[in-house]
């Protein structure tokens, strides 16, 4: 038995020795063949003949810095456009605006599958599936946009105003009681939890409470299945890393909570609408009404829980990152605070709640929320796959080819905007003009972000009513660096004192 089966194990290690010899070899073949095939392409040096730029990018990112300073140093050193590698897979950056029309506006190219994988699944559990953001097939998500434009009128949004009123003061009632100007507040966290709330009950018709818990369940399962999307982008390993099976369990857990969430919700409501009742009309309804009636109930119900989780985590991520930005802004231009006052004492001096009619009159705010997007975008760049072969100026692009337009570079650039890192509201005022396709921080073209009026209706009402009750001061000793993981925060999460406000009259 032993003479039989040591020549079989000698066979089986030559055939295993042989088989990865070969793997490697096709391998260092494909891979050389991409690098020749974009060798025309401006490209950083790469410090792996395998991993490419991988070493180059994660050095950096374990040394503090973010990935935008590099790519701001890779595009002085290569031009407006240049590729780089991750192993074998070539991407295409880019920081023009020509490329960025063609790409996102005039061209028909779609989102590349790869690039959105973890928002649809993380760890083999359905996460956002199909919904507006992770939808890959343009005709289904036409049928989806379709269907939800509706729920995103402006029209339909003035009806939630009140609601925007009653969750801000939930809040400023919260701060209230802690105006010694010694505690602490760490205003990331709140507006997290504060427009949680908002897109809970004026999507969903769901009161969350999360102001005032900073335990909410919601909440955390949110943080830990965003977080574990940019954790991925950083370490793709971890899909199969035995050292990480507690890490994926608690995010599927995360997911399953989110899901559950949105299924018991959607199931409530069609089972209010058969039983006759008229449904609340909200942004649920209409996800209700946007399924194929061609699917079966169990697909209609997975499609509306994509959609309620993808809406439930956009309405919430981006807000309150840009009202994170803009305070910090804000309490370092005391001469912008004043002009911002003018604006909100005049409003709302007389009443407790801003209407969609002051929305208008709150033009510098307006202003002031722009800047802050134009220098913080929480998406700071977007990516498609060329459905055609594309000259981009004058590199020829075979189709297939993955090309990103990066507007966190464009709008620090001097070449489009002068004194690019100064922070000037009055870039935005009515008669100034501004560069076309270097400012998308709610994307462009047909993809646009539906969810961008109510976004900043949201905002408007926020930052109003806070700054009319308090004084912020920053703490200090913070860095007020910038945090990269899928969106872009404040990596110290601005903390702040406050004290109540001496109030003069303004009108």
């Amino acid at each position: 038995m032993a003479l039989i089966t040591a020549p079989l194990i000698v066979y089986c290690g030559i055939a295993l020795a042989v088989t990865t010899f070969v793997t490697v070899v096709c391998y260092a073949i494909y891979t050389h063949r991409e690098h020749k095939r974009y060798s025309h392409v401006p490209s950083p040096k790469r410090q792996s003949f395998f991993l490419g730029h991988i070493p180059t990018l994660k050095k950096y990112d374990d040394s503090g810095r973010t990935l935008m300073d590099l790519f701001r140093d890779w595009h002085a050193e290569c031009g407006p456009i240049l590729i780089i590698f991750l192993m074998h897979r070539p991407i295409v950056f880019s920081a023009h605006p020509d490329v960025a029309k063609e790409v996102m506006v005039t061209g028909n190219h779609t989102k590349p599958p790869k690039a959105y994988r973890s928002f649809q699944f993380l760890f083999g559990s359905r996460y956002m599936g199909y919904g507006l953001i992770s939808e890959i097939d343009h005709s289904q998500w036409t049928r989806k946009r379709n269907a939800l434009n509706p729920a995103f009128n402006r029209k339909f949004l003035m009806e939630f105003m009140s609601q925007f009123n009653e969750s801000c003061d939930v809040l400023l009632d919260f701060m209230s009681n802690k105006t010694d100007q010694t505690t602490q507040f760490k205003m990331l966290d709140l507006f997290e939890r504060l427009t949680m709330d908002i897109i809970a009950k004026v999507a969903f018709d769901i009161d969350l409470g999360a102001v005032c818990d900073a335990n909410q369940p919601l909440s955390k399962a949110i943080s830990s299945t965003f977080n574990a999307v940019a954790h991925l982008i950083r370490n793709p390993h971890d899909q199969i890393n035995p050292f990480a099976a507690s890490f994926r369990k608690q995010v599927r857990a995360a997911c399953e909570l989110l899901r559950n969430t949105g299924n018991k919700c959607v199931e409530e409501r069609i089972q209010a609408i058969n039983s006759g009742s008229t449904p609340r009309q909200d942004i649920l309804t209409y996800i209700i009404k946007s399924t194929n009636e061609d699917d079966d109930i169990q697909v209609q119900i997975e499609e509306m829980v994509d959609q309620f989780v993808t809406i439930f985590i956009a309405g919430m991520e981006t807000t309150a990152n840009q009202l994170s930005f803009a305070l910090i802004e804000i309490c370092k231009h005391p001469e912008v605070l004043a002009r911002i006052r003018k604006e909100v004492d005049c409003i709302l001096q007389s009443k407790n709640h801003v209407t969609f009619e002051d929305l208008n009159s709150l033009q510098y705010l307006g202003q002031v929320l722009k800047e802050t997007l134009r220098l913080y975008p929480p998406v700071f760049a977007a990516t498609r796959i060329l459905s055609n072969d594309v000259t981009y100026l004058g590199y020829h692009l075979p189709a297939g080819t993955e090309v990103t337009v990066n507007t966190f570079q464009m709008c620090r650039m001097e070449e489009y905007y002068e004194n690019a890192l100064q922070f000037d509201p009055d870039r935005f005022a009515p008669d100034r003009e501004r560069p076309m396709f270097t400012y998308f921080p709610f994307s462009l073209g047909p993809r646009v972000c539906i969810g961008q009026h109510l976004s900043q209706m949201e905002a408007k009402v926020v930052m109003a009513k806070l700054l009319y009750e308090f004084d912020f001061k920053l703490v200090p000793g913070q860095s007020f660096e910038l945090l990269e993981r899928a969106t872009l925060k404040p990596k110290d999460g601005v903390m702040v004192t406050i004290r109540p406000r001496d109030r003069v009259a303004a009108c």
